[in-house]
């Protein structure tokens, strides 16, 4: 991996004790809920970690077809689907899921790419 990509020590930690975070939170039932959820949990993680609300210009939100939303981050994406499910990729390589959740009724992440070939609107 190349050393300029390479996370703190104190950073793998902190996303470590976001994942514990993100395992205790209500399950969400739409895209609102589960990014307010994220938000808080980062915030509680590290008060400088911010997610954007939906709509915020900061987000670069971008929505596909099928409803699904994305929000860009730093280092992040979310993708959260219209029933709340969601999962979050990493940016730095392999670019792999940090974490996904299903919606609060219990249908998995469904990745918006797979059918629309990636395009957004």
């Amino acid at each position: 991996m190349d050393p300029e990509r390479t996370r703190r020590p104190e950073i793998v930690q902190a996303l470590e004790a976001l994942k514990g975070l993100l395992d205790a939170l209500p399950d969400a039932g739409n895209p609102k809920a589960a990014i307010e959820g994220l938000a808080n949990a980062s915030r509680t993680v590290n008060p400088k970690w911010t997610v954007p609300p939906l709509g915020h210009p900061e987000g670069m939100n971008k929505t596909f077809p099928d409803g699904t939303i994305r929000v860009m981050l730093l280092a992040h994406q979310i993708f959260v689907n219209p029933n709340g499910a969601y999962r979050i990729v990493d940016l730095h390589p392999p670019q792999a899921t940090f974490y996904e959740r299903a919606s609060g009724s219990g249908i998995p992440f469904v990745d918006p790419m797979a059918e629309s070939n990636g395009a957004a609107v």
